[in-house]
């Protein structure tokens, strides 16, 4: 028996963040997980409120996604929110924040990232790293 495929579309329409996020999540089809990434940056260009509002979400897996997505934006606009989220309790969220931070390539980034504990987090370390090489990368001569 074959579980119901997601109404993808309708999801896009109603820019169901959350709801999208779970299929990604749930589904092991790669077609559908294709057509869930191509909603959420669909959405994500259009309009970053809802992954703003995501990034609060209880469910660690919609807040990962939601830094995932507003990383792939490139919008300078949503660092405050993904500033905000390098404080979250889980590991994943705070990669991804840093990860997009990175992404976004915004100097004011820098001592956010730059500060962010990394002792007990060897993947973070990476990560930061990563991340300030990519920022700075983008300003050379300026640092």
């Amino acid at each position: 028996m074959r579980l119901s495929q997601p109404n993808i579309e309708e999801m896009r329409a109603k820019n169901d963040v959350k709801g999208l996020i779970k299929a990604l999540m749930k589904s092991d089809d790669i077609r559908v997980a294709g057509a869930v990434e191509d909603a959420l940056e669909d959405i994500g260009h259009r309009t970053s409120k809802p992954f703003i509002e995501a990034l609060r979400d209880k469910d660690a897996d919609i807040r990962s996604g939601a830094a995932w997505i507003l990383g792939n934006t490139g919008d300078a606009r949503v660092q405050g929110p993904l500033i905000a989220a390098l404080k979250d309790e889980v590991g994943a969220v705070r990669w991804l924040a840093v990860t997009a931070l990175g992404g976004i390539g915004d100097e004011r980034a820098i001592t956010s990232i730059g500060v962010l504990p990394t002792d007990a987090d060897e993947p973070l370390k990476q990560i930061v790293a990563d991340a300030l090489k990519q920022i700075k990368s983008r300003y050379q001569g300026v640092f």
